[in-house]
């Protein structure tokens, strides 16, 4: 299937990007548009958001660790619950 699409890049504002990209055979005949954004920035910008040193991220970096590890490991911790039998009036 070969799928008609175009893509125009246009800037925006000052460093700002849009990369907007037309698909016809998505949804025909009005096609769909998808859109993403480039902001450009400094580089000591983002030095400070991914400093890892303070205490805080690395508290967070675990409970993000720990909250996906529980849907993970959700198959082989819930094999070992003991389950109760369907009721009679329940079954067909």
């Amino acid at each position: 299937m070969i799928m008609s699409t175009s893509t125009d890049i246009s800037e925006i504002a000052d460093g700002i990007y849009r990369l907007s990209t037309f698909v016809l055979d998505i949804a025909p005949p009005a096609g769909f548009t998808f859109n993403q954004f480039l902001v450009l920035g400094d580089e000591s910008a983002w030095s400070e958001i991914l400093d890892t040193k303070d205490r805080a991220t690395w508290v967070a970096r675990l409970c993000t660790i720990l909250y996906f590890a529980f849907f993970f490991l959700m198959p082989w911790y819930t094999a070992r619950d003991a389950v109760k039998p369907v009721p009679e009036r329940v079954t067909v």
